[in-house]
């Protein structure tokens, strides 16, 4: 190991999520706790009440986690990731991930202070979104959810 590469892995900056306040979110998710958040066309087993985006949060069927500077990498995607959202089996019944016009990534990638989204799992997400808060993410992760193209629209209904 030269003088340079000790240099360097010496300055290297390690990412620390950002805290509420300090953050460059445009919303947090305490702002749309009341939302509710619709269901899929023809969704097994939905609720016959409204769901928010508060109830969702409150039963852990929209999370968020930081990510540790070892698990932040993906083979083959340029940068680092900082967060993973997981969606659970209650928030399933509001996004298509076949047949919407916009994937739930696509959505996701759409908001304001996320650079990049991956895509893991059917419920697991990685974003690049390095100045954003927890509370933020899930708020972008909220909108995500609250956008009506990703859920695909039924038999027979109009698309205007």
């Amino acid at each position: 190991m030269g003088v340079r590469d000790l240099f360097r892995r010496r300055s290297r900056r390690v990412w620390a999520p950002r805290l509420r306040g300090e953050c460059s979110c445009s919303e947090h998710v305490d702002a749309l706790a009341d939302l509710v958040v619709p269901f899929r066309a023809q969704s097994p087993g939905a609720a016959p009440f409204p769901v928010t985006v508060g109830d969702l949060v409150e039963a852990h069927a929209l999370e968020t986690r930081p990510l540790g500077e070892d698990e932040g990498q993906v083979d083959d995607v340029p940068g680092r990731f900082h967060w993973m959202v997981m969606l659970g089996d209650q928030a399933r019944a509001h996004y298509d991930d076949q047949g919407a016009p916009l994937g739930l990534d696509a959505a996701l990638g759409s908001r304001p202070g996320v650079e990049r989204v991956e895509w893991l799992e059917r419920e697991a997400f990685l974003l690049q979104a390095p100045a954003l808060c927890r509370d933020g993410v899930l708020a972008c992760a909220a909108r995500a959810l609250l956008d009506p193209r990703v859920r695909a629209t039924p038999p027979g209904a109009s698309t205007q």
